[in-house]
């Protein structure tokens, strides 16, 4: 079996995303206009027994643009404030934040290292999506707010030296790839 799979981003434009779209499947199609309120993305949702106003989420992500002291920097402070002026109701893990230094998967990401000062980072952090949420008068509204606690393991590479891996245990297909 061959796979149809192509990465979104190769595709020059929408037209070119639904053509090859039709290749797999002829009913498939794509949105050309995002709706607001009137679209299913508008409807409110039940999210851990609070009603969220809209669909729309911010997945986790490494930023890689903290400090190298786990704090955030001014670059992550502007992508936080993005979410709030994105409207999405739900920002699911704005942040892949490292449980330990020697866990991060680069030398910018956020962690809770030494610094006593990573609480009001995070309560910084929180201000500037309400900031944002309020630019565009959804200060009042439920905002779900969450933060993703990792640790790279194999893949932890915290210093500009390279990677240090932190192997819990061999796996015969992984080891071969990480070493």
């Amino acid at each position: 079996m061959t796979s149809n799979y192509k990465i979104p981003s190769s595709f020059p434009d929408i037209n070119s995303f639904e053509s090859h779209l039709k290749t797999i499947d002829s009913s498939l199609g794509c949105d050309y206009t995002i709706l607001d309120s009137s679209g299913p993305m508008g409807k409110p949702v039940d999210v851990a027994g609070l009603t969220l106003n809209n669909r729309f989420a911010i997945h986790p992500m490494e930023g890689w643009d903290g400090n190298e002291d786990g704090l955030p920097s001014e670059h992550t402070f502007r992508r936080w404030r993005r979410f709030g002026l994105s409207g999405s109701s739900l920002i699911w893990g704005g942040e892949a934040f490292a449980v330990v230094p020697e866990g991060r998967a680069n030398p910018y990401q956020l962690h809770q290292g030494s610094s006593k000062e990573i609480g009001v980072g995070l309560k910084n952090l929180i201000g500037k999506i309400k900031s944002g949420r309020a630019n565009i008068g959804l200060d009042n509204e439920e905002v779900l707010i969450g933060l993703q606690l990792t640790h790279s393991g194999r893949w932890s590479c915290p210093n500009k030296n390279g990677p240090t891996p932190k192997i819990v245990f061999k796996h015969p297909i992984l080891d071969l790839k990480s070493g």
